[in-house]
């Protein structure tokens, strides 16, 4: 009996499955570990570079009325105007000279403009001590820049001309 029984000993050890476990070996943990870590960097790098991309698009495609120092009167914009529809950039000069002549009528007026309003809203509500014969020449600029600018439409030679006429009336009305 007792070789039977050391034969039997003997096979049972003989059958233990000898199946690879890659979770045995350290080194592969640290390797399933370090890729898995390495796929995770390339997707916040990939995702950051899209959001670079979409912030840099925005701030391309958006002209922000700003506060500039430097323009005295409609005259000047009036000049700038008249250059620029000369050269033939009629959405050009819609679309940088509206915001100069939007802050020089603020200034004129003295008025506290909230940031979040609009340029009609800064027009027909936030200007309050300008004259209705202003009110109006802007109003019709806006009415010309308002498609040029948000439906990125190219001005006619017709809305350009009325745009210019506006704001030659208000160069007048300034004195």
């Amino acid at each position: 009996m007792k070789l039977v029984s050391m034969l039997v000993l003997s096979v049972q050890q003989s059958f233990e499955p000898l199946i690879f476990n890659p979770f045995n070996s350290d080194v592969t943990v640290l390797a399933i570990i370090d890729v898995a870590l390495g796929i995770m960097f390339v997707v916040m790098v990939v995702a950051l570079v899209k959001l670079y991309g979409r912030l840099a698009q925005s701030r391309s495609g958006t002209v922000q009325f700003q506060m500039v120092s430097s323009l005295p009167s409609f005259s000047s914009a009036l000049a700038k105007a008249s250059r620029m529809m000369s050269e033939g950039k009629l959405k050009e000069l819609v679309v940088t000279v509206f915001p100069e002549i939007l802050d020089t009528a603020v200034k004129m007026d003295g008025a506290e403009v909230d940031a979040s309003f609009t340029a009609y809203e800064i027009i027909s509500h936030g200007l309050a001590k300008i004259s209705s014969e202003t009110k109006e020449a802007l109003v019709t600029i806006y009415r010309v820049y308002e498609p040029v600018r948000f439906g990125d439409a190219s001005p006619s030679q017709e809305d350009a001309s009325t745009f210019l006429s506006a704001l030659e009336r208000l160069a007048e009305a300034e004195g």
